[in-house]
């Protein structure tokens, strides 16, 4: 009889210590998971504000200032003017002319312009709308050219300007256009046949503003989203042009943030236990930054795109408008500060897996599995990036451009193309940009002071990261203690059980 109660003693007991391990296991793991995303946040902020802004361009120009502004981050009070006025220069110096054949620069910097709360339609003198009117030009550069005008012009509800053009741009051509290059089985791509995750995405992004309006849009989105879902690898990671990468998670985390739909928690695209912003998280740097490829270097680009990816997913937890949705940048009441401040409110991070905006997709289909696409794609692509070749590659996977006027073919991950440049330019400009960063960051203190209001920011941003971190310790004794005196109840009781059945058994 001893030795029975003794087992069912040892039966509850462990079926206690279960029931607690799975009841403090999940808020554990999720406020884990919080903790990283909240500090990588911050970091990546604070790291891209200490840069100098370039005054267009793809690479620590128009990206980095529409997601610091986005973010409502915290940036010294010239920041934000300093890159106007160069933009303003550029064009001046330029007669307006940014490029005879590649359209995307003016998309790229009206978005810029617009995120800070800056009049586009006259930008030292020149109307940068003016330059999206002629459609054929616009295509020149085939989908990137269609998808990128059309999140410019729907940024601030802008109309078309009229032009000489016989081929004028509307709305509804960019539409047509980006719906007729969907490929037959869904999704889109800039050659052959094979979905690629970030013309996809962006696509996607393009016409996610007439979703609910248009009944083809909704049928291409919603095919291009269960696609993203069957590429989606069983790592949770996507492959662009043979190379798994970053800047194409990001992608996929815009365009779904830009529907609604949550990328924490959709299980469409849940690997292994890991939603998407998780695995964006695997390529993030400590310090903050990320890389291109896991376990990489730091990489500009997928710093600015894996940031403004966050600031995507911020927003749509917040109920804010999207990432490139910026009407409210001129509906705030303190957009007179915008130019020297992007809002110069710091955001109060809450990263977390709570429940999701209006989706309208159907986010309950549940995903058991991922295709055969996806597990065929396991190939030597994810240890590619073990040479010298394609570490340099890996610096700048997106200036891959193949400006053609026939093909159309641009950058799939830069999410606007770069200026075709050989590898030796590609190269020295890499140098100069990690010069640039190196000197950034050793006058970070010097811009931090350049004004109260920037300091105030500033110390309130760092704040938040100390409070992060210290609830994290918080949280974690909390939980041992409450841990610790449960096990010791727990044994008190056994004892005592013990006790008074060895008495009646006397």
């Amino acid at each position: 009889m001893d030795k029975l109660y003794s087992k069912k003693t040892v039966k509850t007991v462990f079926c206690f210590c279960i029931l607690f391990a799975m009841i403090f296991s999940l808020p554990l793991t999720a406020f884990s998971a919080t903790q990283k995303e909240s500090i990588c946040y911050h970091q990546t902020a604070k790291l891209l504000a200490n840069q100098s802004p370039n005054g267009v361009s793809s690479i620590g120009g128009e990206w980095l200032v529409l997601g610091l502004a986005r973010g409502n981050c915290a940036v010294s009070k010239d920041f934000y003017s300093d890159y106007s006025e160069k933009v303003r220069d550029i064009i001046k110096e330029k007669s307006g002319v940014l490029s005879a054949t590649k359209y995307t620069e003016y998309s790229r910097v009206i978005l810029a312009l617009t995120s800070i709360g800056q009049d586009v339609t006259n930008v030292g003198g020149y109307n940068l709308l003016s330059y999206l009117a002629d459609f054929t030009k616009v295509k020149r550069q085939g989908i990137n050219g269609a998808v990128w005008a059309l999140i410019a012009l729907d940024s601030n509800n802008y109309s078309v300007p009229t032009g000489d053009s016989l081929d004028a741009t509307t709305r509804e051509k960019l539409i047509d256009y980006i719906l007729g290059k969907k490929l037959s089985t869904g999704g889109w791509t800039l050659a052959g046949n094979t979905p690629d995750p970030d013309v996809t995405a962006m696509a996607i992004t393009a016409l996610s503003k007439q979703y609910n309006s248009n009944k083809e849009v909704k049928s291409a989105v919603d095919k291009g989203i269960t696609v993203l879902s069957d590429i989606q690898k069983s790592s949770g990671n996507f492959s662009s042009g043979g190379v798994v990468n970053s800047e194409s998670v990001s992608q996929v985390i815009v365009c779904l943030s830009s529907l609604g739909i949550n990328p924490n928690t959709d299980k469409r695209f849940i690997c292994d236990g890991k939603s998407l912003i998780d695995v964006l998280l695997g390529f993030s740097l400590s310090g903050g930054g990320f890389a291109h490829q896991k376990g990489g270097e730091y990489n500009q680009m997928a710093t600015e795109q894996g940031f403004y990816a966050l600031v995507a997913y911020n927003r749509l937890l917040s109920n804010k408008t999207s990432l490139f949705d910026m009407t409210d940048v001129f509906k705030s009441d303190n957009n007179a500060d915008n130019e020297n401040s992007g809002g110069n409110n710091t955001p109060q991070i809450n990263i977390t897996q709570n429940g999701e905006k209006n989706n309208p997709n159907n986010n309950s289909n549940s995903k058991n599995s991922k295709s055969d696409y996806s597990s065929k794609n396991k190939d030597i692509t994810e240890n590619s990036a073990n040479s010298k070749g394609e570490k340099a590659n890996a610096v700048n996977k997106n200036e891959q451009v193949k400006n053609s006027d026939t093909s159309g073919v641009s950058s799939t991950s830069s999410s606007m193309e770069t200026d075709d440049k050989n590898s030796n330019e590609t190269t020295e400009n890499n140098k100069k940009i990690r010069k640039n960063m190196t000197e950034n960051s050793a006058n970070s203190l010097q811009k931090e002071e350049q004004s109260n209001s920037s300091d105030k920011n500033t110390k309130q941003q760092n704040g938040e990261e100390k409070q992060v971190e210290n609830s994290g310790i918080t949280v974690y004794v909390i939980i041992g203690v409450a841990l610790l005196v449960i096990s010791a109840v727990v044994i008190f009781a056994v004892i005592k059980g013990r006790k008074k059945f060895k008495g009646e058994k006397q």
